[in-house]
């Protein structure tokens, strides 16, 4: 080589066009520089002597200069003859690679070769497995290709980003109709998982489940952006409510500061999880009840398997109740009351119906006898 044959050749500085192209224009210029310095060095520091195949010879002197050099900031590898190598080599039991055209070895660099892509480390060897690069993650075969898309390494499955190859962590994933997650050391989710103080569940395949789940015999609703639901909330517009935990709850439940004039409320929640209605203590000590589906009830009605009974503006009757000739009784939640029932330090008796007894009654075998005011006597 003289120095006439040492070019810069600008228009394949950017020849691969790749993200991971590494032959940056700083490293072409070291390399024409060492070049011209080996040029213009008087004898017999460094001299180039065409070799017989060609290559180029690199002379100390009278000694030929063979294996690994360095020449300014870069390793070059020359053969027992003293020609320069380029491309794969593997000197020592590592790969390495050297540039093609000016020999220099890459090291600390991610680069498209053919038509896969290779990482080097600090040393120039070939990487496999996992290796970090600028502090993003890649994961490498055995033939040291670069790994993309979802890999299972070590027992857990990753996602490799399919254009850069970095392995993706702590973020959702919108993966063609699903979303996964992938937590900070690139796990994917599987079952439940916290993130962002929300709770969110994702089948043993990763894919995010939302809505109406049952996990463990327990009705859980998740949604994609909040996740899973606590408390009262309103869903296809009906009232649910979930406990701490994202459990469905049914039946009677008490839930305080309902509303601006409510102390709080017996809410039934039906089978399905949706309340059907609900018993409100207004702040100045009136109940009121309110039906999900028809409003303030009038008259008789039926809420999670008790009677009631409102006048024409939805006010629960408590106490003593006079309807038809008979005598009812309902309890300060408004319930009417059934069976024995002690008032007052007086023993009272209701039957199914809800109607006081009087004179002589069988319960349960046995006979009773009470007073036209409902007390028993004996």
């Amino acid at each position: 080589m003289t120095c006439d044959d040492v070019r810069l050749d600008m228009s394949r500085s950017e020849s691969k066009g790749s993200f991971f192209s590494r032959v940056s224009f700083a490293a072409a210029v070291f390399a024409f520089l060492a070049a011209a310095v080996l040029c213009a060095a008087p004898a017999p520091a460094f001299a180039d002597e065409p070799a017989a195949d060609g290559a180029e010879m690199q002379r100390a002197g009278d000694k030929v200069l063979t294996g690994w050099q360095r020449i300014g900031d870069y390793w070059y590898l020359y053969d027992d003859d003293g020609n320069m190598l380029t491309g794969w080599q593997k000197p020592g039991g590592y790969w390495f690679y050297l540039d093609p055209d000016y020999g220099f070895m890459y090291a600390y660099a991610i680069l498209d070769i053919g038509d896969h892509t290779y990482g080097f480390d600090e040393h120039g060897h070939m990487v496999t497995g996992w290796w970090e690069y600028n502090e993003l993650w890649y994961l490498f075969d055995e033939s040291g290709r670069m790994l993309t898309g979802w890999q299972k390494p070590s027992g857990y499955w990753f996602y490799l980003d399919t254009d850069y190859g970095f392995m993706h962590a702590n973020e959702f994933l919108h993966l063609e109709d699903s979303v996964y997650y992938v937590d900070e050391y690139g796990h994917m989710a599987t079952s439940w998982k916290k993130i962002v103080g929300n709770w969110y569940l994702f089948d043993k395949s990763g894919r995010m489940l939302t809505g109406w789940q049952k996990v463990g015999g327990y009705w859980y609703c998740l949604d994609s952006e909040w996740g899973m639901h606590t408390g009262y909330q309103m869903i296809d517009g009906r009232w649910y409510l979930f406990d701490k935990s994202g459990r469905m709850l049914t039946g009677w439940q008490r839930l305080y500061g309902t509303g601006e004039a409510i102390e709080y409320a017996d809410i039934f929640f039906a089978s399905n999880g949706a309340a059907s209605g609900e018993i409100r203590m207004m702040w100045d000590g009136n109940l009121l009840a309110w039906n999900e589906d028809s409003g303030n009830p009038n008259g008789w009605f039926a809420l999670g398997g008790y009677w009631f009974f409102t006048d024409e503006h939805g006010y629960v009757q408590t106490g003593w109740l006079k309807r038809g000739g008979d005598w009812y009784h309902f309890a300060d939640n408004g319930r009417m009351d059934t069976g024995w029932e002690k008032i007052k330090g007086d023993w009272y008796y209701f039957k199914g119906s809800g109607r006081m007894a009087t004179g002589w009654h069988k319960i349960k075998g046995t006979w009773y006898f009470f007073a036209s005011n409902g007390v028993w006597i004996g």
